[in-house]
């Protein structure tokens, strides 16, 4: 094993250590995703999002904004993957909005052919907004949060403070495009 840097911060050295106690150390990160789609804006990030699920192996992952699926189906496939007792449930309305562009049916009847038959057991796509969506989740429930809704401050925080409630004391925010200009 490669010594750590003295100067090394002790979040670091904590972050090591729990890569190392996990045995998988960055293979979650190698892991091909089954499904990457146009838009593919996220396909940077699909090896920490597989990454990700395996080392804090969260009961219960929401995705605000789904748009084609990728980050949504790779944490999902890493759920599967790792054999976690977790569940999953992206939230979008599935008709688009300024900044992604208005969009037809087609893309939520693509994604749900593509997810159900492989996920459908423990994943579920909610259509709905994302206020709407607080209702299907039990507070202190969700320790992985990705919010990919409008790219906007103000409402990326509007999203974080009214899911805050939602969180557990170990969940994970992952926050996309935070600096759209």
């Amino acid at each position: 094993m490669t010594e750590m840097a003295d100067n090394a911060s002790p979040d670091t050295h904590a972050l090591w250590q729990v890569i190392s106690a996990t045995k998988l150390g960055f293979e979650p990160a190698l892991t091909i995703p089954d499904r990457l789609v146009h838009p593919d804006s996220w396909a940077g990030h699909l090896p920490f999002a597989s990454w990700i699920v395996a080392m804090t192996q969260p009961r219960r992952i929401v995705e605000l904004g789904v748009h084609t699926g990728n980050s949504f189906c790779t944490f999902a496939q890493a759920v599967e993957k790792y054999k976690l007792e977790a569940d999953c449930f992206g939230i979008d309305h599935w008709f688009g909005d300024e900044q992604a562009g208005l969009y037809g049916e087609d893309v939520y009847a693509d994604l749900k052919a593509w997810h159900d038959p492989r996920f459908g057991h423990f994943s579920k796509m909610l259509r709905m907004s994302f206020l709407d969506g607080r209702s299907y989740i039990e507070d202190g429930s969700v320790d992985l949060l990705h919010i990919d809704g409008l790219h906007t401050y103000e409402a990326v925080r509007e999203d974080f403070e009214t899911w805050v409630p939602k969180m557990s004391d170990r969940c994970v925010v992952l926050f996309h495009d935070t600096n759209v200009f």
